[in-house]
């Protein structure tokens, strides 16, 4: 049995609030078929479950709760997949996340470790991108002596990362 993590979503950089999508495979590569073949994979802190999580089972099914895809029976050189999607958390900027699964195992003996690749990381993008405009509100760009002028500033984080300690 060899079991294969892919980043499907592709992008290893994401930002807070994007969907980050892991594809996993196991394949039976014989000679017989392989009996009672599970893996345990749940989504690791940092990522939130998105409706779709575990919706793209190919073979058996996946329990989102426990992280357990029970795929059960698997032909020699056949291959089933599952998806498990995310959405990033706010306050993730900077951080690597990274996902592990276990290896496929089943009633039979697995002799080999070769080909599995059981991990994927993101790294989450920390850019903020402040913004700082300041607007002259009372109206009167021409003041007297002793006229009360006031002004208005306003900060925007147009940046994909959460904005901390802003003074």
């Amino acid at each position: 049995l060899v079991t294969v993590k892919t980043l499907a979503s592709g992008d290893a950089t994401p930002d807070e609030g994007d969907v980050v999508t892991y594809e996993i495979s196991v394949t039976n590569n014989g000679p017989d078929a392989a009996t009672g073949v599970s893996l345990t994979d749940l989504l690791p802190a940092g990522l939130t479950p998105t409706a779709n999580n575990g919706t793209g089972v190919v073979g058996g099914s996946y329990d989102a709760t426990t992280g357990l895809w029970s795929i059960g029976n698997l032909a020699s050189g056949a291959t089933v997949t599952l998806t498990l999607e995310g959405t990033v958390d706010v306050g993730e900027g900077g951080n690597t996340i990274t996902n592990i699964t276990t290896a496929a195992a089943g009633d039979q003996v697995d002799p080999s470790t070769v080909g599995d690749d059981l991990d994927e990381s993101v790294v989450v993008n920390d850019a903020a991108d402040l913004v700082t405009v300041k607007t002259l509100v009372s109206g009167d760009s021409t003041p007297a002596e002793g006229d009360t002028i006031t002004f208005q500033i306003e900060v925007t984080n147009n940046g994909s990362a959460q904005a901390t300690n802003v003074s």
